[in-house]
């Protein structure tokens, strides 16, 4: 995330992931994601960038829960 986004969304550039695209009737649009939304860890892990992002999430045990922390 560059600087600016960061300031746009009220956040520090490298230590969260905002949410660009959600799919009407996904899993996380159900949950209350929704363009715009901050994550700043997942499962407790910081996540720094979308990779990490996509990296925490797939590393899950199937139909295991993820835990968001997000700054909304």
């Amino acid at each position: 995330m560059t600087t600016d986004l960061a300031e746009q969304f009220d956040t520090q550039a490298g230590r969260s992931v905002v949410v660009t695209d959600v799919k009407n009737g996904s899993i996380a649009a159900i949950a209350g994601i929704r363009n715009g939304t901050v994550i700043l860890q997942v499962n407790q892990q910081a996540v720094n960038s979308a990779l990490e992002f996509k990296k925490a999430v797939e590393n899950r045990k199937i139909q295991n829960r993820v835990l968001l922390l997000i700054n909304d």
